[in-house]
């Protein structure tokens, strides 16, 4: 049976906007199982799906459809932002410590 894993879509470090935000993203988690490339001795699997990545506008579409398709499923909660105040003026606080 397909598993699938559904998280909230995730910028690289090379990102700084905020686009794409509110995505989510399913992959596959399990198709079949892999087996052992006897010249190479790389992991190998059948399943041409399990390198890609589904997008959806909401979390509710992604259920709908790993439902439809009678697929087991995790979802992941989204992580908070940690937003810094960032002060050109901070860096010479009197309180600041010295490192």
């Amino acid at each position: 049976m397909t598993h699938v894993r559904i998280f909230p879509y995730s910028k690289t470090a090379m990102q700084s906007g905020r686009a794409g935000q509110g995505q989510w993203t399913m992959t596959i988690v399990s198709w079949e199982a892999s087996y052992q490339d006897a010249l190479m001795g790389w992991q190998a699997s059948a399943a041409p799906f399990c390198t890609k990545n589904l997008t959806f506008a909401s979390l509710e579409e992604a259920v709908a459809f790993a439902k439809a398709k009678n697929w087991t499923y995790d979802v992941e909660a989204p992580k908070g932002d940690h937003v810094h105040s960032k002060q050109y003026g901070s860096h010479f606080r009197a309180d600041k410590p010295l490192y």
